[in-house]
C-alpha cells in the first residue's frame, strides 16, 4: 500500500534537520593521516584524487540553474533558489539539463527555501513524494525545464563519484567568483528503501558553497545509487557583496561511473552528515556564547537567526531548544556541539574509516574541529581552516580539502563532537551554520543482482511502475464509474486519539480528490489510521489507509475495493484558489502525478513550492476545537503518534457563498462565538498572516524597564514627525492619548535620530509594513551611538484607549511590535496596511500615519518595489508644518 509522504525540496527537518543546514558554507583545510589511524595532532592533508583509467569512463551530467536575478544583497537562506528532482537513469540519458527561471523562487515572495534534507520514516512503506519535483521524474518537457530524456534501461548499479558548482552570467560565460552561492544541495531518498543493507540516517548525500565548489572520491570509491533512484537538487544564490543588480546562472556538474563498465571493483561509501545546534538562550541577550557541562560533550548557547528556515528549531532528547542556524556576535566565539548518541544514526557503533569529508559554513567560521571524546579528554581527529574575504562584503575564499586516501580510523564506542570558531570582525551580528559530509567505508555493502530485472515499461506520461511505488496496482478514478462527483463542499469533524479536527473538503478546488477522500471517511477507511510524519512548522501527515494503530482491526476487503489512483488537480492554482497554504489538505503522492492514493497532509504553514504539483482538496477550520487539538499533536508528538479514530458530517452551509465564510457560520457553536464576524475571524486566524514580530524574537532583558519617574515626562498631547525613507515622506502622529508610555519613547527615540538608517524588513500586502530594530541599519549608515543604545527602554502593552474602542488595528495605524513577552517591545513598530483585529488588544498603537498625498504615495511605492528594492529610513525629526490629530 502506498505511504507516500510529502518531501520536496523543504525535504525534512526530521533527519537531524541537516536541512536548515544546507548551509552556506566555508571553506575546509583538512588534515589527514597518513597511518589510518587517528592520531593526537591532526594530520596534513591530502590532495584531491581524480578518476583515474581503472574508473573511466566518467559520464558527466550538467544541470544549469537560473538566471537568479540578483536585485538586492541576500544573506544566507534569502536569496532566490531551485529545487528540481531527477531520475539517476534520465539524467545520464539527458547529460545537460537546464533548469529555467520560471523554476526560481523568491524569498521576499513567501517561498521559503529548502535547506532541509530528510526523508520521513513512519510506519508501512516508504514512498516519498517529492514536493517540488517534476511528477514523474520529468518525462518529456516542461516550462521549468528542458527536455528530459526518459529512460528504459534495465536498473543498474551506478557509482557517484563527485560534484563541482561554477557561476555563469546569463550568456552562460563563467564568473571567476563564488560569491554569488549560497549552497547546492544533492539529497537522496531512504538508502533502505534502495539498498536494503544500508541504514544511514543522512539524506544529504553533497553541500557545495563558496571556498568548497568542488569534492569527489579518492580513487578507488564511491558512493552508489540505483539508476532507478531520485536526486532531490537544490540551488540557491547569494550576495553578500554588491547592491549592483545581477543575473548569474549555476552550472553543477555530477561525475558518474558505471559498474558495468568499471575495469576494478568500486569500493562503497556511506556517509554521517551531522550539523552543530546551539542551544537557545533564555535570555535572548546576544553575548559570548557559554558553555554548560563537562569540558567534553558540551553544548553552546546563542540566539536562533532571523533568517532561519522554519524548523530550525528543535527540541532535542534532553527537552532543550536548539538551533542549526544562530547569531554570532563581534569578535572571537567559539561554539561547541556533541554528534553522538541520539543524534547520530548508529554512527558510533562501529570502527569508521573516513576517506573525506565536505564542510559547510558560513562566512567568518575560522576553523571545524571533529573531537573525539573520551571522558573530559579531547582529542582532534582533524581539522578544517576556512579563510573569509571582508574587504567587499563578505565571501568564504577557501575551505581547505579533507581526503584521506588511506583511511582515518574514528573508533568505536566513542563519543563526537564538533568545534567551530567564529571571528567576526565586521562588528555587527552575523549569521552561521556549521556541518560536515563524513564519508566512510561501508562493510555492509552487497552488490545487487539487478541483471535479470526486467525493464520496466512506461506509460502515455513516461512513468514506470516504480514511479508508483505500488500504487499502480489501483485503478486510475473514473468520473463516471466511481462518482458521483460532489457539488457541494461538506464539512466534517475527525476525531482524533489527541482531540477533533474540523475540516472542508472542497469539490470546487478539486472534484475527483474530494469525492474519494469524503467517500473513504464516510465509510470509515481512515479510521485507526496513523499520522505518521511531523515536521515543525510544514506538516503532519496522515498514512495510507492501511497503517492501522491496533493491528488487530486492518482495512477491510470493502474499503480496500474503493481505493483509486487520483489525477493531479491543480487547474484552480492557476487562479489563485486552492493553493498549498497554512491549514491546506494536501494529497501525498509518489514521483507519478497521477500516483496519489489515500495518505494526505495537513500543512502547518504555507508551501508556496508544492503549487501545481500537489492536489490541494479542502483545508482545516482552525476554530478553538481544532487549534486545541493541533497543539495537542505537537506537544505529544515524542510520546505518542496520534491517530484517527472517526470522522462525521457536520451540518451542511447555509450558503453557495465562498467556501471559508460558510463554514465561519457554522462555528458559532463549534467556537463559542456569538457572531458570525467573530466566528469568521476565529476561522481566519491560521491563514492570514501572523502579528507582527520583533526581528529578534525576544527582547534583551537587560534594557530597563520604561519609568514614568526617570524617563518622562510623558507627552501630553500629540506630535506630527516626518519620517523620510530611501522611498519618500511619510507623515505620522505620534499620540500619547492612546499610549502614552509607547507614544513617549518612540518620539524620544525619533527626535534622538536612533531610527537614521534603519530598515524596513517586511511588507505583507494588505497587512503590514514593518521596521527592523533601530540598530539595524542599512547600507551606508553609521551604527546607533552608545548615548542612544542607553535611552533603550522595555515598553509595557498599552491597550485602555483599544479597550474602549477608542483605536483599532485599522489602516495606517502605528503598532509596536513585540516578542513572546507582550511587555517586551523595544523599537521594531509596523504601519497597517489593512484592517487587523486579531491583533487588537495584543499589540501597542501609539499613533497613524497621516494620510495626505505624499505620505500615501510613498507607501505605494514602497509596495510596488518590494520585489526589487527595499526601503530604509533616512530620518524622522519632528514635523511643524503639520497640525497633529489625536486618533
Amino acid at each position: 500500500m502506498q505511504n507516500a509522504h510529502i518531501k520536496s525540496c523543504l525535504l525534512t527537518v526530521l533527519t537531524m534537520l541537516v536541512s536548515t543546514l544546507s548551509l552556506t558554507s566555508c571553506s575546509i583545510h583538512v588534515p589527514g593521516t597518513q597511518t589510518g589511524t587517528l592520531s593526537v595532532s591532526p594530520p596534513q592533508a591530502q590532495s584531491k584524487y581524480s578518476v583515474d583509467s581503472l574508473e573511466e569512463p566518467v559520464h558527466q551530467v550538467k544541470i544549469t540553474a537560473g538566471p537568479f536575478d540578483l536585485h538586492r544583497k541576500y544573506r544566507s537562506m534569502e536569496g532566490p533558489y531551485v529545487n528540481e528532482t531527477f531520475r539517476v537513469a534520465d539524467m545520464l540519458a539527458t547529460k545537460e539539463i537546464s533548469v529555467n527561471e520560471s523554476a526560481v523562487n523568491f524569498v521576499e515572495n513567501g517561498n521559503k527555501p529548502s535547506m532541509m534534507a530528510g526523508a520521513a520514516s513512519g510506519t508501512g512503506s516508504n514512498a516519498g513524494s517529492n514536493a517540488g519535483s517534476n511528477g514523474s521524474g520529468n518525462a518529456g518537457s516542461n516550462s521549468r525545464t528542458s527536455a528530459i530524456v526518459h529512460s528504459n534501461e534495465p536498473k543498474e548499479l551506478i557509482w557517484a563519484k563527485g560534484v563541482k558548482l561554477i557561476v555563469l552570467d546569463e550568456n552562460d560565460k563563467p564568473l571567476p567568483t563564488a560569491e554569488f552561492i549560497c549552497h547546492f544541495n544533492i539529497d537522496v531518498d531512504p538508502r533502505n528503501t534502495v539498498f536494503p543493507e544500508i541504514h544511514t540516517g543522512s539524506p544529504r548525500l553533497f553541500t557545495l558553497t563558496q571556498g568548497q565548489t568542488d569534492f569527489r572520491f579518492p580513487e578507488g570509491y564511491a558512493v552508489p545509487l540505483s539508476s532507478k533512484e531520485f536526486l532531490h537538487i537544490a540551488f540557491q544564490a547569494a550576495n553578500r557583496t554588491t547592491t549592483e543588480h545581477r543575473r548569474v546562472k549555476h552550472l553543477c556538474t555530477i561525475d558518474f561511473v558505471k559498474d558495468s563498465e568499471l575495469k576494478k571493483p568500486m569500493k562503497a561509501l556511506s556517509w554521517y552528515t551531522p550539523y552543530v545546534a546551539v542551544e537557545l538562550n533564555e535570555k535572548t541577550r546576544i553575548k559570548e556564547p557559554s558553555i554548560h557541562g563537562p569540558s567534553c560533550m558540551a553544548i553552546s548557547r546563542g540566539d536562533n537567526a532571523p533568517n532561519a528556515v522554519p524548523g530550525a528549531v528543535m527540541t532535542d532528547a534532553n527537552d532543550r531548544k536548539t538551533t542549526g542556524h544562530w547569531l554570532v556576535p563581534p569578535g572571537i566565539q567559539p561554539y561547541t556541539c556533541p554528534i553522538a548518541d541520539g543524534r547520530d544514526m548508529g554512527f558510533n557503533t562501529e570502527d569508521r574509516t573516513v576517506r573525506a569529508v565536505w564542510t559547510h559554513v558560513h562566512p567568518l567560521c575560522k576553523n571545524v574541529t571533529l573531537m573525539v571524546c573520551d571522558g573530559t579528554k579531547k582529542t582532534p581527529a582533524w581539522t578544517t581552516q576556512i579563510t573569509t574575504k571582508t574587504d567587499h562584503g563578505l565571501e568564504i575564499a577557501k575551505i581547505g580539502d579533507l581526503y584521506f586516501k588511506d583511511g582515518l580510523v574514528l573508533p568505536k564506542g566513542k563519543h563526537f563532537e564538533i568545534d567551530s570558531v567564529y571571528d567576526n570582525t565586521t562588528g555587527k551580528i552575523q549569521d552561521s551554520m556549521v556541518s560536515q559530509g563524513i564519508f566512510y567505508d561501508d562493510p555492509h555493502f552487497v552488490k545487487p543482482n539487478w541483471k535479470d530485472a526486467p525493464t520496466l515499461a512506461s506509460n502515455a506520461n513516461g512513468s514506470t511502475a516504480e514511479d508508483y511505488n505500488g500504487s499502480d496496482i489501483y485503478s486510475p478514478f473514473n468520473a463516471q464509474n466511481d462518482g458521483p462527483l460532489l457539488t457541494e463542499p461538506k464539512t466534517m469533524e475527525v476525531t482524533t486519539s489527541v482531540g477533533k479536527l474540523h475540516m472542508v473538503i472542497d469539490p470546487t478546488i478539486a472534484p475527483a480528490h474530494a469525492t474519494q477522500l469524503y467517500k473513504l471517511f464516510k465509510v470509515g477507511a481512515f479510521d485507526g489510521t496513523n499520522v505518521i510524519t511531523y515536521q515543525p512548522n510544514y506538516l503532519f501527515q496522515v498514512g495510507s489507509i492501511d497503517i492501522k494503530h491496533d493491528p488487530k482491526r486492518p482495512v477491510t476487503a470493502e474499503q480496500t475495493a474503493l481505493l483509486r489512483r487520483l489525477p493531479l488537480e491543480v487547474e484552480s492554482h492557476k487562479e489563485g484558489r486552492g493553493l498549498n497554504k497554512k491549514w491546506a489538505l494536501t494529497m501525498a503522492r509518489s514521483h507519478a502525478e497521477d500516483s496519489a492514493v489515500s495518505s494526505f497532509s495537513i500543512l502547518l504553514d504555507n508551501a508556496p513550492h508544492l503549487d501545481h504539483q500537489y492536489t490541494v482538496f479542502g483545508r482545516l477550520i482552525p476554530d478553538a476545537v481544532t487549534t486545541a487539538t493541533m497543539k495537542r499533536m505537537i506537544a505529544t508528538w515524542t510520546k505518542a503518534h496520534p491517530y484517527i479514530i472517526s470522522a462525521k458530517d457536520l451540518p451542511a452551509p447555509n450558503s453557495k457563498s465562498d467556501l471559508l465564510a460558510d463554514a465561519s457560520a457554522q462555528l458559532n457553536a463549534l467556537s463559542g462565538k456569538s457572531k458570525a464576524d467573530e466566528a469568521c475571524n476565529d476561522l481566519y486566524c491560521g491563514i492570514k498572516p501572523d502579528a507582527p514580530k520583533e526581528v529578534k524574537k525576544n527582547v534583551d532583558e537587560t534594557y530597563p524597564v520604561f519609568s514614568a519617574k526617570t524617563d518622562g515626562p510623558l507627552l501630553t498631547a500629540p506630535k506630527t514627525v516626518e519620517m523620510k525613507t530611501s522611498a519618500g515622506t511619510i507623515r505620522m502622529v505620534i499620540d500619547p492619548a492612546v499610549a502614552p508610555i509607547n507614544a513617549t519613547q518612540m518620539y524620544k527615540l525619533f527626535t534622538a535620530g536612533a531610527f537614521d538608517g534603519t530598515s524596513i524588513v517586511r511588507y505583507e500586502h494588505n497587512f503590514v509594513l514593518q521596521t527592523a530594530l533601530a540598530e539595524n541599519k542599512a547600507d551606508g549608515f553609521k551604527l546607533n551611538s552608545p548615548h542612544i543604545t542607553t535611552m533603550l527602554r522595555r515598553l509595557p502593552l498599552e491597550v485602555k484607549a483599544q479597550q474602549s474602542g477608542k483605536v483599532l488595528h485599522k489602516k495606517y495605524v502605528l503598532s509596536m511590535a513585540h516578542g513572546d513577552d507582550p511587555n517586551s517591545a523595544v523599537t521594531s513598530f509596523s504601519i497597517l496596511l489593512g484592517s487587523a483585529p486579531h491583533l487588537d488588544q495584543k499589540y501597542t498603537i501609539f499613533g497613524h500615519v497621516i494620510d495626505d498625498a505624499e505620505s500615501i504615495k510613498t507607501i505605494h511605492k514602497i509596495e510596488s518595489e518590494w520585489q526589487s528594492k527595499h526601503p530604509h529610513i533616512i530620518s524622522v525629526r519632528p514635523d511643524h508644518t503639520s497640525i497633529a490629530a489625536s486618533t
